[in-house]
């Protein structure tokens, strides 16, 4: 099983529509398809009410651990 990049309460930072959000990561969840094979995710709180999820597949690409990695992704980007 791939271990997760974050746990919760951790800081993650998501590229979303151009521009780099702070999220704090509420949910890590695990599930074995038949087909696929396992998948795994995170959900992120960027302000409250308001969630976004990601594959751990994302990390590197569009989701990052520090403002830094991210800024510098969505720089290549653009």
């Amino acid at each position: 099983m791939e271990l997760p990049p974050v746990k919760v309460g951790d800081t993650a930072y998501f590229i979303i529509g151009g521009k780099v959000y702070k999220a704090e990561v509420h949910f890590i969840r695990w599930e074995q398809h038949k087909q696929y094979g396992i998948h795994s995710e995170i959900s992120a709180s960027i302000i409250p009410n308001y969630s976004v999820g990601a594959s751990f597949d994302d990390f590197g690409k569009t989701v990052f651990l520090t403002r830094e990695e991210a800024e510098a992704a969505l720089a290549k980007m653009g």
